[in-house]
């Protein structure tokens, strides 16, 4: 059962849905990257996403409500502390 667990609640299945969802919303690989630098920031620092750098680069209010569960739970269970 710990390996199921293990096997479903990994960083790299999160920024499965995360990337799922910005190609939903047609998001360009350009904005993709600025977006996984952002996360790769915030993860190696130990800080919280900045959702409003985020939603400069989308410009869509709506992602970026649909985006924050899996985002947030990428930045508490996974960065640097």
């Amino acid at each position: 059962m710990d390996n199921v667990v293990n096997q479903r609640f990994t960083l790299k299945r999160y920024w499965e849905v995360v990337l799922d969802t910005l190609e939903e919303y047609n998001v360009d690989e350009k904005a993709i990257g600025k977006i996984e630098t952002l996360f790769v920031n915030a993860l190696s620092t130990g800080r919280e996403l900045n959702w409003g750098k985020v939603a400069e680069i989308v410009h869509n209010q709506q992602l970026i409500i649909k985006l924050m569960p899996v985002g947030n739970l990428i930045t508490k269970n996974f960065r640097k502390k």
